[in-house]
């Protein structure tokens, strides 16, 4: 947690809720967490994989951390619906190899109607594909990043208080 501080530099509730993301399995094992610490802090360059993005992945310096992120995505790019981006991030988690086929048909011809390039299409439902595996829920992330930055605000103005309680319910 420690070294995960020390490399994003939080300084909002916003990049507590990143940090939150970023200790879950998916973002770290994936090496995704790392390639945020770099681009924020300026190792890294990045470009969004289609400039209609820039705006959705902003705050996670151009890469996909969060669902919301995805069905933004391809709601933006393919007119997805919220219904069909959830069930296409469902199929990829559960390894649904015709659907997802299904997904990536549709996904392409309609960023194609859409004004994207088929290469650059192909190339960014692969993108969305291997996020889909490692990408977390804001709301989640969000509701983690609350408790911790409560229970920071308690220790420091209560921290009598604070050790008390935590001790005693260490106990059980």
């Amino acid at each position: 947690m420690r070294s995960i501080i020390g490399q994003l530099l939080p300084n909002c509730f916003n990049d507590m809720i990143l940090m939150h993301a970023c200790l879950n399995e998916g973002p770290i094992t994936s090496g995704l967490f790392k390639q945020i610490a770099d681009r924020r802090n300026g190792v890294a360059q990045y470009n969004p994989p289609h400039p209609d993005l820039q705006t959705i992945l902003q705050e996670t310096c151009g890469l996909f951390l969060y669902h919301e992120q995805i069905i933004g995505a391809m709601a933006r790019l393919a007119a997805f619906s919220t219904g069909e981006a959830c069930d296409f991030i469902a199929a990829v988690r559960n390894d649904e190899k015709t659907q997802l086929s299904q997904f990536r048909r549709k996904f392409i011809r309609q960023a194609g109607e859409r004004g994207t390039g088929q290469s650059e299409a192909r190339q960014i439902f692969c993108d969305l594909c291997q996020a889909a595996h490692n990408a977390v829920s804001k709301a989640q992330a969000a509701a983690e990043a609350a408790l911790s930055w409560q229970g920071a605000w308690l220790m420091a103005s209560f921290p009598e208080e604070y050790l008390t309680v935590a001790r005693k319910y260490k106990q059980y």
